[in-house]
This record gives structure tokens, C-alpha cells and sequence, in this order.
């Protein structure tokens, strides 16, 4: 009951938020799992604790959104062309980003039976982010995260596993483990994949 209350509460995203979701949904050639991350994140909602329905509403909601677009909207999900677009592009690319830092821990972590060090994290994450084009400095800050001897950098990265619900640790395998066995065991200690 209070899940449905939350869900009501939330029905009135902002146009900036509807606008990102979109651009979100379109960068991520319309997969549903980085948007429903980003609009978890604005409703207070971790990803690891959002039921099926918030999902199944928060899915239905945002094909909805793309529906009502005409094609010269749709088109303009694709490219910087409204003012103040600069920014949702950024955001959109970052929270891709961090979604595909996630699917590598958790790779990482069913290949090899451990969670990578915050070090091996920030690396992966400046590899992810030399594709995208970044506006000047000053704008959006310094994005590089490989030097974690600086405080902001490990503060983000502990912020990230916290949003992202990830723990860090060894999965324990005493004898060979198949890679289903391994995912199975990832998941009985909490991780969602």
C-alpha cells in the first residue's frame, strides 16, 4: 500500500526529467534498465529495493512518453538541440556509463570471483568515458576518476557502489564452479544481475 502511494506521489516528473528518461531511453537504444534506474533515483528508490510493479509502472510510463512524441521530438532525442540539452546529454551518457561499470563489476565478479578494487574501477570508468564529448572544464566539473588519491574520487566511487547496490568482497567457491553455478551464488548474496 505505501509502494502505491510513492508510485501516485511520483506522477508528476518534471519536463526535464521526462526530457532526460527520453534522451535516456534513446541513447540506450530503448532499453528500459538505465531509465528505470534514473527514474528510481529521483523518487528516493534504490534499484535493488524497487519492486516489480514500481518497474512495470515506471516501463509503461515512459513508452508511454515516447509515444505521445511526433517524429520531429523523437528526432530531437538524438541530438543537442534544445537549450539546456547540453546537460541532459551529459547526464544521460554518465548514467550509461554507470550502468556499464555495473554490468563489468558484475562480470568481474562472475568470471572471476571478486569485486575489482576501487582503482580498477576508476580505470574502467575513465575507459568508458574517453568516448564520450564532454563540454569544456568548469562546466560540469573534472570527470576523470583515475586518480583515486583524491578524496572526491573515492567519496564518488563509494557513493556509486552505495546507488548501485553493490558490496564489495570475495564470493567464496571451495571447488570448480560452473558459470551459472557462480551467477547463482552472486545472486544468493544480494547482487541483482
Amino acid at each position: 500500500m505505501a509502494q502505491q502511494r510513492k508510485r501516485k506521489r511520483w506522477d508528476g516528473f518534471t519536463d526535464i526529467q521526462r526530457r532526460t528518461a527520453l534522451v535516456l531511453y534513446v541513447m540506450a537504444d530503448f532499453a528500459m534498465k538505465p531509465v528505470i534506474f534514473y527514474l528510481l533515483q529521483i523518487m528516493g528508490v534504490l534499484l535493488s529495493s524497487a519492486t516489480d510493479a514500481d518497474t512495470a509502472y515506471l516501463t509503461a510510463l515512459v513508452e508511454n512518453w515516447f509515444l505521445l512524441c511526433t517524429d520531429v521530438q523523437v528526432e530531437q532525442l538524438t541530438q543537442v538541440s534544445l537549450p539546456g540539452d547540453a546537460f541532459i546529454f551529459v547526464r544521460a551518457k554518465s548514467i550509461l556509463r554507470c550502468m556499464a561499470l555495473r554490468d563489468w563489476v558484475f562480470s568481474m565478479n562472475i568470471t572471476k570471483g571478486l569485486a575489482p578494487s576501487c582503482r580498477d574501477v576508476a580505470l574502467k570508468w575513465d575507459t568508458l568515458a574517453v568516448g564520450d564529448v564532454l563540454p569544456g572544464p568548469g562546466v560540469f566539473g573534472d570527470m576523470e576518476r583515475s586518480d583515486v588519491s583524491k578524496r572526491k574520487n573515492r567519496a564518488f566511487f563509494f557513493r556509486w557502489r552505495q546507488n548501485m547496490c553493490i558490496k564489495v568482497g570475495k564470493i567464496q567457491t571451495r571447488q570448480f564452479m560452473s558459470r551459472a553455478e557462480i551467477g547463482d551464488k552472486v545472486k544468493s548474496c544480494g547482487f541483482k544481475i
